[in-house]
């Protein structure tokens, strides 16, 4: 562990220590899907950010809970506060992070385990969390017309190396 990480230094796992899974192992159609279907959802981050936490509030009510100042609120207000909108901005900004580094694993892996760190120390938003926003992401972007079969699994493969990077970080953190 490096102590110049600070706070990270109780969770920090030195990038390639251990086993998981690289985003480079996606194949070029896999990362064409992620890559492609992503610029539609990157032209409208303020109203899609909106739509995916509400659905992400569907599908897992308990999650709602973990957003205290954001709790029981409709979907225009989401779209109309500019905190409830910049919440969703940096969150589908941090998911285009992912995405425009999915050829450079040190990046990418360096990314979800910051991630992970940030969200399990100061949020206790850990991996689970993490893998239902995956699951609810997948079916959105279906439901937006962003997501055919292919498209869908190519998610939820790149969704798969990011929850086994995640989850890994996270049982790491104290």
């Amino acid at each position: 562990t490096d102590s110049s990480f600070g706070y990270f230094s109780s969770c920090y796992v030195v990038a390639g220590s251990i086993m998981v899974k690289k985003a480079s192992e996606l194949s070029a159609a896999q990362k064409a899907d992620v890559i492609n279907s992503w610029a539609v959802v990157k032209k409208d981050e303020a109203n899609l950010g909106a739509e995916f936490f509400k659905k992400l509030f569907a599908d897992f009510p308990y999650t709602e809970d973990k957003f205290e100042n954001f709790k029981g609120q409709s979907l225009e207000k989401w779209k109309s506060d500019k905190m409830m909108k910049a919440h969703s901005v940096a969150v589908l900004s941090g998911i285009s992070c992912f995405v425009d580094n999915i050829n450079d694993d040190d990046i990418f892996e360096g990314l979800v385990r910051k991630m992970t760190i940030n969200h399990k120390k100061g949020r206790n938003v850990g991996a689970t969390d993490f893998g239902n926003a995956g699951v609810t992401l997948v079916k959105f972007l279906e439901e937006k017309g962003v997501a055919n079969a292919s498209v869908k699994a190519s998610w939820e493969a790149f969704w798969k190396i990011w929850g086994d990077i995640s989850q890994d970080a996270d049982k790491h953190c104290k």
